[in-house]
């Protein structure tokens, strides 16, 4: 007796699969920053790393997958490691998204600031499994903001200091400004 399957839905599935997983591993390699997935421990275990990681912290996925080589919690630059962890216990405990910016020591030793957008993954009966999310560079935005805020800081001062009077004129000839 010969028994006979149609096996073509499975093989098509199966193509559909790899094209799907080629497709996410192309998005991945291109993201200008990481994808992660961790658990929520200590150390913030990392089971997978995106191609990214490289250029955000100098180090390779497999140097922070199961702690190869080092912890993701060791590049968290020490003042800003509770204040990320309050605000991610509080957005798992209501099972909301976080987004957190902190900085990071990268493995030549520089300081860059980052902004990560997560999530907690739950299993049916509403167990934390892992977290997922997207860290990258806002270094530069950062910068910027702080050399507004100087520059703001230095114009408040020179205006408040001045024995002067000063004004600033618009357009037609309107008082923009005076003090």
């Amino acid at each position: 007796a010969t028994i006979i399957y149609d096996i073509s839905k499975r093989k098509k599935n199966e193509k559909d699969l790899r094209e799907n997983e080629r497709a996410l591993a192309a998005l991945m390699e291109h993201l200008p920053g990481m994808a992660y997935r961790c658990l929520y421990d200590e150390s913030w275990t990392m089971n997978f790393v995106s191609q990214g990681c490289y250029d955000l912290t100098g180090y390779f996925p497999k140097d922070l997958v199961d702690n190869g080589k080092l912890k993701f919690s060791d590049l968290i630059h020490p003042d800003d490691r509770q204040l990320g962890k309050d605000e991610i216990e509080a957005a798992i405990s209501t099972h909301t998204p976080f987004e957190i910016e902190y900085r990071i020591i990268t493995a030549d030793k520089r300081i860059k600031w980052v902004w990560e957008k997560g999530e907690g993954v739950f299993n049916e009966t509403g167990m934390l499994l892992f977290l997922e999310g997207f860290i990258t560079d806002i270094t530069d935005k950062k910068e910027q903001e702080q050399k507004l805020e100087a520059s703001r800081e230095n114009y408040k001062n020179l205006t408040e200091l001045s024995p002067d009077g000063i004004y600033i004129l618009g357009d037609n000839d309107r008082i923009f400004f005076a003090k």
